[in-house]
């Protein structure tokens, strides 16, 4: 048993030998790093650690911001198609959804004003 022992001793003196390559080194010193109040001990500025927040950690509210935006230039792209068009339809999902704003008294001249963009 004793030389089993040894053995055991010298693969453990073994491993301690055992250095991490550099890039890994470098990569796991920068996550460590990538703090949030990093960017904003860095800068000396405390608003810049919003940009911090947004930008370098994905997040559930950066995700539906671009989304949104997505969805709202695809909807405003619309507002220029012709019948025929493949987004046509979002216009005239446009148009019903903004005819719910507008009062009884006001829905007719609303009416006309979607006529009129028609016609043209």
């Amino acid at each position: 048993m004793p030389m089993i022992e040894k053995d055991l001793i010298a693969k453990l003196q073994e491993l301690k030998r055992i250095e991490p390559q550099k890039d890994w080194v470098f990569l796991a010193k920068r996550q460590i790093l990538a703090d949030e109040n990093l960017l904003s001990i860095a800068v000396g500025n405390s608003s810049f650690s919003f940009f911090n927040w947004l930008f370098l950690k994905p997040r559930p509210a950066l995700i539906s911001l671009v989304v949104l935006g997505l969805l709202i230039s695809t909807f405003s792209f619309a507002q220029n198609s012709l019948p025929g068009d493949l987004s046509y339809p979002l216009k005239r999902i446009t148009e019903k959804s903004q005819a719910i704003f507008v009062s009884d008294k006001e829905k007719s001249n609303f009416t006309l004003g979607i006529t009129e963009k028609r016609l043209e």
